[in-house]
């Protein structure tokens, strides 16, 4: 039944028109309505670059991947008793990157290597569907997802897009 709502749902984001909207308006929508799922969560944001406010053409599933990775940050951090999460949104060259970092246990080495293309999860009851849709939301974009150990613990998710795949025509 699960997976049969989450089908319906992609099927439906898929089928939606993408929304003109800079990087800086996209990550504030992003983390206002994550701050409504978890107020608790002690979130931290960074935009870089320069072009921050150019319109871009940002698909539904995008802020659902964001979200995911939010979400998934504020676990591992939760289980270290930790409420910090940070997010980085940057606008360089070509590429768009959004970078999720939590500070958490931190995935095991051979989990980062399969995150996001297995159904790979650190936590007791997760089934790793965040990182694998968020994962399947960059490929559609020509984008990827890279799981990297953090400096001082945690783990760093980003999302790397390249940004001719979000340009307005």
């Amino acid at each position: 039944d699960i997976l049969r709502e989450l089908v319906a749902v992609g099927s439906q984001q898929l089928a939606e028109e993408p929304e003109l909207i800079g990087l800086d308006r996209f990550v504030g929508d992003c983390v206002e309505r994550f701050r409504l799922l978890r107020p608790a969560v002690e979130l931290s944001v960074d935009i870089d670059g320069v072009d921050a406010a150019r319109p871009l053409r940002i698909v539904p599933g995008l802020r659902h991947a964001v979200i995911n990775l939010l979400n998934n940050a504020a676990d591992a951090s939760a289980s270290m008793h930790n409420a910090r999460v940070h997010l980085k949104a940057s606008h360089s060259g070509k590429t768009i990157d959004i970078e999720v970092r939590d500070f958490g246990p931190g995935l095991p080495s051979a989990l980062r290597e399969t995150a996001g293309r297995r159904f790979v999860t650190a936590k007791r009851d997760g089934l790793g569907l965040g990182l694998a849709l968020a994962d399947a939301t960059a490929e559609r974009l020509g984008g990827t997802l890279h799981v990297t150990g953090a400096d001082g613990g945690g783990t760093r998710t980003s999302l790397l897009l390249p940004l001719p795949s979000l340009e307005h025509p």
